[in-house]
């Protein structure tokens, strides 16, 4: 048996892809979805957030600013915010 005898598994969630390039994709593959950037961002800030809840805003790795969902306290404006210069 060689090597392009094996199976391809990709995670490519087209079937013109598959029939394009003769790949084979896994059943399990089909209704993978992959997360954004933002989307582990916003986990981030709330796995950071619940056990933090005096903070109002969390700052992830990627230099964004969330809003702190378990924080409790009065209304914080956002950190970057200039106030009424505009």
């Amino acid at each position: 048996m060689g090597q392009d005898s094996l199976p391809t598994y990709n995670l490519i969630n087209t079937r013109e892809k598959e029939k394009e390039n003769k790949i084979m994709i896994h059943p399990d593959d089909l209704n993978f979805t992959y997360a954004s950037d933002a989307d582990w961002d916003h986990a981030a800030a709330r796995e950071i957030g619940a056990t933090d809840v005096e903070t109002a805003w969390i700052l992830t790795d990627r230099d964004v600013w969330y809003r702190n969902p378990f924080y409790k306290g009065p209304t914080v404006r956002h950190p970057e915010d200039d106030g009424d210069i505009y």
